[in-house]
């Protein structure tokens, strides 16, 4: 089943403390697509930001 990080972290505490293999492991998890999707539309986001600049 699909969760979101904040439900999932208290899946990776447990009992005995932080699993922390599994905290790096969802970390990467999470940050990967974000970072494959800002990197590959990275040109559009930037023309995106740039276009309502008022030019003197």
């Amino acid at each position: 089943e699909a969760q979101t990080a904040p439900p999932f972290i208290p899946i990776i505490i447990g009992e005995g403390g932080m699993d922390w293999p599994a905290v790096a492991a969802g970390t990467t998890l999470f940050l990967v697509p974000i970072l494959v999707f800002t990197v590959l539309l990275r040109k559009h986001l930037l023309r995106g930001i740039t276009f309502g600049a008022v030019r003197k």
